[in-house]
């Protein structure tokens, strides 16, 4: 498995991986404590940036040039990432409104 491409790609999947468990993780932590969820950054940054470090280790120790690995690592963090708090944020938002909504409710009836 010499091709750079199919190198990029499966350590692209890896990043969406990753990142898609960072992601059922953060938001775990939001649903339990959200309190805690700035404090959660530290991990998220840690399982991120390990699985850069994983990546490079492993392709070195296959003989593979390591700029196609890592490029494909960094987008499928990235990419996945940013879709991932999107969702996140929608779902968070959609929880404070209809908290809101349940509080001005109970105001007018009370």
């Amino acid at each position: 498995m010499d091709q750079p491409l199919v190198q990029g790609l499966l350590a692209f999947l890896g990043g969406v991986l990753v990142s898609g468990l960072v992601a059922l993780l953060s938001a775990q932590v939001l649903k339990k404590k959200p309190s805690a969820y700035a404090s959660f950054s530290a991990v998220r940054q840690l399982l991120n940036v390990g699985y850069l470090v994983l990546i490079f280790f492993l392709s070195r120790a296959q003989g593979w040039d390591v700029t196609a690995p890592l490029i494909g690592a960094a987008l499928g963090l990235t990419g996945s990432s940013m879709f991932f708090a999107v969702l996140l944020a929608r779902y968070n938002d959609k929880k404070s409104k209809s908290a809101a909504a349940d509080k001005k409710g109970e105001d007018q009836n009370g």
